[in-house]
C-alpha cells in the first residue's frame, strides 16, 4: 500500500522549474570563480616578455657591425677585426651594469650570455671577418694570431643583445683584443626608431 503523495502535473513543473534555477545558480557560481582566473592568467601572458626573435638579434647585431665598419673606413683603418662566430669570451666580461643602463637590459645581457650561443647573420664588411669560433681555442700567443689570420689587426667578439622590457632599448657588449695590455670593452646602447636599430651611446664597460 502506498501512503505517499502522488505528485501533479503543477508539482512537477514547480519542481523542474526549481531544479533549473538550481543548475543555473551552480553554473553561475563556477563562472563567477573561474572568471578571475581566467583574467589573472591572460592578464599575465599579456604582461610578460617572450623570447626576443632571431631576426631581431639579427638586425641589432647588424646595426653594431654596420656602425664598426662605418668607423673603420672613416679612420682608414689597416686591417680586419677577427669575429668568432660565438658569444664565447665576451661572456665572462659580462655585469648587470652600472646605473646609467636600462637595468631591465642589463639583466638581459647577463642572463642571455650566461651560456655559449651561436650569432645569428648579421652585416659585415671587409673590417670584420667572421670565423668559427673554435679556431681560436688554440690560442698561442699574438705571433701565431697574425701568422694565422694575415693582416689581421684584432680579435672583436659581441655578446648577444640584451632588451628593455618594452623591447625598444638593446645593449651589446662589444669588445676588442690587439695585444697583451691592449684590451677593452664598451656596452654599445641602440634603440629602435621607426622600426630601425640604432647606435645611440657607448659606455665603458672594461680596459686592460
Amino acid at each position: 500500500m502506498h501512503f505517499g503523495l502522488r505528485p501533479n502535473n503543477s508539482s512537477k513543473r514547480t519542481l523542474a522549474y526549481g531544479s533549473r534555477r538550481l543548475t543555473q545558480a551552480l553554473a553561475d557560481q563556477m563562472k563567477i570563480r573561474v572568471l578571475p582566473i581566467a583574467f589573472i592568467l591572460v592578464a599575465f601572458g599579456a604582461g610578460a616578455q617572450s623570447s626576443p626573435a632571431p631576426r631581431e638579434d639579427s638586425a641589432v647585431l647588424s646595426a653594431v657591425t654596420h656602425k664598426l665598419c662605418d668607423l673603420a673606413k672613416a679612420n682608414s683603418a689597416s686591417g680586419y677585426d677577427v669575429l668568432p662566430n660565438t658569444n664565447e669570451g665576451a661572456t665572462s666580461d659580462i655585469w648587470p651594469g652600472p646605473g646609467s643602463l636600462d637595468q631591465y637590459a642589463a639583466h638581459s645581457l647577463a642572463k642571455r650570455n650566461s651560456t655559449t650561443h651561436s650569432l645569428p647573420s648579421m652585416y659585415l664588411c671587409t673590417s670584420i671577418r667572421l670565423v668559427p669560433a673554435a679556431w681560436l681555442h688554440d690560442f698561442r700567443g699574438w705571433a701565431w694570431f697574425h701568422a694565422a689570420f694575415p693582416g689581421s689587426a684584432s680579435v672583436l667578439r659581441l655578446s648577444l643583445p640584451g632588451y628593455s622590457r618594452n623591447g625598444n632599448v638593446a645593449v651589446v657588449l662589444v669588445s676588442t683584443t690587439s695585444g697583451p695590455l691592449a684590451s677593452g670593452g664598451n656596452y654599445w646602447i641602440l634603440q629602435k626608431v621607426h622600426g630601425k636599430w640604432v647606435v645611440v651611446k657607448q659606455l665603458l664597460a672594461w680596459v686592460s
